[in-house]
């Protein structure tokens, strides 16, 4: 047995899982970062999976690379990550089992598919959104080579391996960058430099409007030459592209129909169906479509008995507020009624003041009449307003990293954040309208409403 099994076997955290046969391969996909990715089938749950089997290189400790992919397995809760079901071990190879999606590898994909540049940077901006999101919990140190990425029937970029760290580590915004050229050029080969980066780009940018181009063009060379982090890269995309739109839209353009309508799949002809193919219709897995009519009426009926249902109640409530209006209405009248048949009363009694507020020529040296009181008809004194508490501080706040961003995605990240701003534009050789300095740095703390300083790029002279 391999020495670095019996080894993990006594020291591993997670107990090892010999190679069952619980899951059966089905069909080779393609060779992954040194292993093998298959179709395989969960035959105790009865549902397809993916089995990536990589071989256990001698010498090489495997406690680590378990370890690994336990902490992967605890915090893949990323829809566009493929979850990690299972680990199982032999002596010369570790099979992961993955969660099985739709779909096709990236290559297959652009080789089948025909994408316009705005719909190609709608699927790069959402995967980056998610891969912006999974940062906060997750190390970020994996391929997002073509070679690793696995495209669902939804249009989602799905990352297969997410836990080996790959030999040339590039930044994420460039790699991005490169999966949006390989998707609007539909070819795998991508250019050496940047000048020929921006040459290609150019010829897929004819839907833009021409004030829009340039912008484009600097965000993506500038990621593609490493000066922008992916949340720069992501927001200026973002940011670029609804502008882009809105201008379309108040010009009254819109782009040709053969931009909007997309290519038909391409299928390949094979003279016998694969043996997944042949498995999936022997199970006849009822048609999705008859199952979604009687759903369908299930749920109209559910949504006409709960409206139903509000209407008997808010009726029910009405008639109870309109019967207890009536009965105060009838109790205030009725108290009207017991205060007037006391009224002589206070009238005798009221009678000796005012006799006394007549003085008699004997008696008016020695005493001043003195007023009636009703203390029960004159209002007390409202108490006067209080004066208006002092302004408070705001609470804490993080300063926004703002380099690399455009100024006014700068001057909407700073309010967002609840700071006020102000920016100097200076000679910088960052590209022209880029943040590329800032007072008080990223992530420290200001309180609410202080005043945050940035520098734009004036390009360089």
């Amino acid at each position: 047995m391999n020495p670095n099994i019996m080894e993990y076997e006594k020291n591993g955290v997670i107990p090892l899982k010999p190679i069952s046969n619980r899951y059966e391969i089905k069909e080779l996909i393609a060779p992954l970062l040194g292993g093998q990715l298959y179709i395989g089938k969960d035959m105790s749950l009865m549902r397809y999976v993916f089995l990536y089997e990589i071989p256990v290189r001698q010498g090489v400790p495997i406690e680590p690379y378990i370890q690994k992919i336990g902490k992967v397995m605890q915090v893949s809760t990323h829809t566009q990550f493929l979850h990690i079901l299972d680990v199982e071990m032999a002596e010369e190879q570790v099979r992961i089992v993955l969660t099985h999606r739709e779909g096709c590898m990236f290559k297959q994909y652009t080789g089948r598919h025909s994408m316009t540049f705005q719909e190609a940077v709608a699927m790069i901006v959402q995967f980056g959104r998610v891969m912006l999101d999974a940062a906060e919990e997750r190390s970020m140190e994996f391929s997002l080579h073509p070679g690793n990425i696995w495209i669902t029937d939804d249009q989602k970029i799905n990352v297969i391996n997410s836990w080996d760290r790959p030999a040339e580590r590039q930044r994420l915004s460039k790699e991005l960058v490169a999966l949006l050229l390989q998707l609007v050029s539909r070819s795998s080969v991508l250019p050496s430099d940047g000048q020929r980066v921006e040459a290609e780009f150019r010829k897929h940018l004819n839907g833009l409007p021409a004030s829009s181009r340039e912008a484009v063009i600097s965000t993506l060379t500038n990621a593609w030459n490493g000066r922008l982090s992916l949340n720069a890269f992501i927001q200026n995309l973002q940011h670029l592209m609804q502008g882009g739109a809105k201008e379309s839209a108040g010009r009254g353009v819109t782009p040709p129909p053969e931009r909007i309508r997309r290519a038909p799949v391409i299928q390949e002809p094979s003279p016998q169906k694969k043996p997944i193919e042949k498995e999936r219709e022997a199970e006849q897995i009822p048609d999705e479509e008859t199952e979604e009519k009687p759903r369908d009426r299930r749920l109209y009926r559910l949504s006409k008995r709960l409206w139903q249902g509000l209407g008997l109640a808010a009726l029910t409530i009405a008639v109870f507020i309109g019967v207890f209006t009536l009965l105060i209405q009838s109790t205030d009248s009725k108290g009207k009624q017991a205060g007037s048949a006391v009224t002589p009363t206070p009238d005798r009694q009221s009678s000796k003041p005012s006799d006394t507020s007549k003085p008699s020529p004997s008696s008016s040296s020695k005493t001043s009449p003195t007023p009636s009181k009703k203390p029960s008809e004159q209002p007390s004194p409202s108490p006067s307003p209080s004066a208006d508490p002092p302004a408070q501080s705001g609470g804490p706040v993080s300063v926004p990293n703002l380099i690399g961003l455009a100024r006014d995605a700068a001057e909407k990240q700073a309010l967002a954040n609840g700071l006020r701003f102000e920016f100097v534009i200076e000679v910088n050789e960052m590209a022209a309208g880029n943040v590329f300095k800032q007072e008080p740095a990223a992530n420290e703390t200001a309180a609410k409403g202080d005043r945050i300083k940035f520098w734009v790029s004036k390009g360089p002279q």
